[in-house]
């Protein structure tokens, strides 16, 4: 065990999935607490909260959606990152999860390799300081911008070779040729 242990929350209506889970969450030497509903999970966090929940999605009595909403209201849970496990595989799902404050999604069957690298990365943006936050934040600025270079470049290059003119006077200023 670590010095000082990591608790996750799984919140599941599903017995076999809550053991499962903890299971898992076990071998990657965190401390697992059990919820099997939000109202029994949200009791515990407001006395006890834990490094990270793993939360279902689909649960009676309270949706995984609605303790997610109650925890981010709250802000003594605010800051407690949730990865969303469910067996419903759709993106739609998941872009109401993000926009709802979850960090992540998972679906079942759970992949140890897979949790695992989301547990941890969870952990580490949660642990990291403010300048590890801000690098993060900078980091992740660049990538998309460079993703949107990348896509207008192969778009220039594209119809640079087909004589697109509409799009050669677009993108000409920022990807001059020697033409």
């Amino acid at each position: 065990m670590m010095p000082n242990p990591t608790t996750i929350m799984i919140i599941d209506d599903d017995e076999t999935n809550r053991y499962i889970l903890s299971d898992l969450v076990e071998m990657l030497e965190h401390i697992p607490i059990l919820a099997a509903d939000g109202v029994t999970a949200l009791n515990i966090m407001r006395k006890q909260p834990p490094d990270l929940v793993l939360l279902d999605i689909l649960m009676p009595k309270m949706t995984g959606y609605e303790v997610l909403k109650l925890m981010k209201e709250e802000a003594a849970m605010a800051a407690i990152p949730v990865i969303i496990t469910s067996g419903v595989n759709e993106m739609d799902i998941v872009v109401q999860c993000i926009k709802k404050g979850a960090e992540d999604y998972i679906t079942k069957p759970y992949n140890l390799s897979v949790l695992k690298n989301k547990i941890t990365s969870c952990l580490e943006k949660k642990n990291s300081g403010p300048q590890d936050k801000d690098r993060l934040k900078n980091k992740e600025e660049y990538e998309l911008h460079l993703k949107i270079y990348q896509k207008q470049m192969e778009e220039y290059t594209r119809c640079g070779d087909n004589g697109c003119a509409e799009t050669q006077v677009k993108y000409g200023k920022q990807f001059p040729t020697s033409r």
